[in-house]
Formats: C-alpha cells, sequence, structure tokens
C-alpha cells in the first residue's frame, strides 16, 4: 500500500532509497521509531490504538487514520484455502464457517473495520457450494 499509495507504484524507489528497513513485526517498527523519531513506518491501526503514546499516526491527503474506509492505508484482510481441503477436513470446514459468522465481531474486538457486506455474502456462497449446499 505504501508503494502504490505514496511512492505512485514505484517499488525501485524503496528498494533502493538508502536507511531503508524492512520489519516482520510490528513491534520492531514501534521500537525502532522510539529509538530513532525521524522512523517513518506503517502499522496496523489496531496495534497503533496500543501504542499511540509512543508513536505519532500522519494524516494523507487531510485524512487521519482511524476505523474509517476513506484512510488510504485501509486493506482488507483475507484468508485462504483449497477447496479441496474444505471437503476433506471438517475443521477447516468448521474454523472457515466460524470465521465468516463472526469477522465483525472479531474485527470490532481488535479494533479494525467491519468485512465490506458484499464480500461477506459471497464468501458465504462460495463456502456453500463448496461444500455443496448451494448452487
Amino acid at each position: 500500500m505504501f508503494v502504490r499509495n505514496i511512492l505512485n507504484g514505484n517499488l525501485n524507489q524503496l528498494i533502493n532509497a538508502t536507511n531503508t528497513k524492512l520489519y516482520d513485526f510490528e513491534e520492531e517498527v514501534v521500537q525502532s521509531a522510539l529509538v530513532n523519531p525521524d522512523v517513518i513506518g506503517i502499522i496496523g491501526y489496531a496495534y497503533y490504538k496500543q501504542n499511540k503514546r509512543e508513536v505519532r499516526a500522519i494524516s494523507i491527503d487531510g485524512i487521519a487514520p482511524s476505523q474509517t474506509k476513506s484512510y488510504p492505508f485501509i486493506s482488507p484482510m483475507f484468508i485462504y484455502t483449497d477447496t479441496k481441503l474444505i471437503r476433506k477436513r471438517p475443521e477447516i470446514q468448521g474454523f472457515i464457517n466460524f470465521y465468516l459468522k463472526n469477522v465483525d465481531e472479531e474485527n470490532s474486538n481488535a479494533n479494525s473495520l467491519p468485512a465490506e457486506e458484499a464480500a461477506l455474502n459471497t464468501s458465504k456462497l462460495k463456502l456453500l457450494k463448496v461444500l455443496g449446499r448451494a448452487k
């Protein structure tokens, strides 16, 4: 998202930038920012809320980060599996079913945005089709 929204899709600009560090975990970004106040990093909104005393959020085009879909760095959450596994393993069926039924409640608990209703309904229908319960 950073490359697309800030660097206009130019990945080389990020790769060739001096002093660029890539981290695997959000806590590493926060720890780096505590040591160096010039650090600019991207962390999830929920993690920001947990650490807002240590880091500062940046508005983009006048839009402050929050639980709103208008902020340029909002991204959907995905889970992936294979249709053969869904049919073969009941625990995967159960997990996906649980996920689709409870995603909005869990997203709310995690300070994340609710799922797009259309995408959620499409996913539920796809699961029913994979299980042979819908056409």
